[in-house]
């Protein structure tokens, strides 16, 4: 864990728990390494693509960081969830995505939860696009940041809780790759999630960041 008195680091590990992402052009200048079959997939590949920033004006360095994808599906388990969780933990993730989720709590993710804490690693998580009702877990679990989707005003995106998340972020007509390399607007918690672990990441990079458990949302815009 940083302290005070240490420079930024120069290179941080991400780790993106989703389905498989396409290797488009895009992500040909960054270290990424697969975890797992990584059939390639839309989810995965917009997950991507909003993390490195590459349809945007602060895309991360490639130079900075390696992403580790974690390939568990589009209807993962709750154990898969947990196994990628403890990998990424394993590969000495600073920071893991995860914008996909279950409906009820399990004690598997919940311990992989604290793993990842205890490592001082940050979880960002969707908490789904469920409307008003309670997030998906890990997002639920106290031991991730979950994040829900806000429009450019700032208003709530009505496809999800955000009076029931950590932090809300800008995921509302955000551009992100598809599997084609066409580049679209989506919107969600998902994009929400993957926008604020770029944050995140830059803010680490900076030595803005320095330290999860004392993680505040206002450091994210410096």
């Amino acid at each position: 864990m940083l302290t005070g008195c240490q420079r930024p680091p120069a290179h941080i590990d991400i780790a993106l728990i989703d389905s498989g992402q396409t290797a488009l052009a895009q992500f040909s200048k960054y270290d990424i390494v697969n975890h797992g079959a990584n059939t390639p997939s839309e989810h995965g590949t917009m997950m991507m693509s909003s993390i490195l920033g590459v349809n945007s004006d602060s895309q991360l360095d490639p130079a900075s960081l390696t992403m580790h994808s974690y390939d568990i599906g589009d209807a993962p388990s709750a154990s898969d969830i947990a196994n990628a969780i403890e990998a990424a933990v394993a590969n000495n993730a600073r920071i893991i995505n995860i914008s996909l989720g279950v409906r009820r709590p399990h004690a598997e993710i919940e311990k992989a939860l604290k793993s990842a804490k205890d490592a001082g690693a940050f979880v960002v998580a969707a908490t789904g696009n469920v409307r008003s009702l309670a997030p998906d877990y890990p997002a639920r679990y106290d031991t991730a940041l979950s994040v829900a989707a806000t429009d450019a005003n700032g208003e709530c995106w009505t496809g999800n809780p955000c009076d029931k998340a950590d932090l809300t972020e800008a995921g509302v007509d955000i551009p992100v790759s598809k599997s084609n390399g066409k580049v679209v607007e989506e919107s969600g918690s998902s994009i929400a999630a993957s926008e604020t672990t770029r944050k995140i990441a830059a803010g680490i990079l900076s030595g803005r960041i320095k330290d999860a458990s004392k993680f505040e949302s206002s450091q994210l815009d410096g």
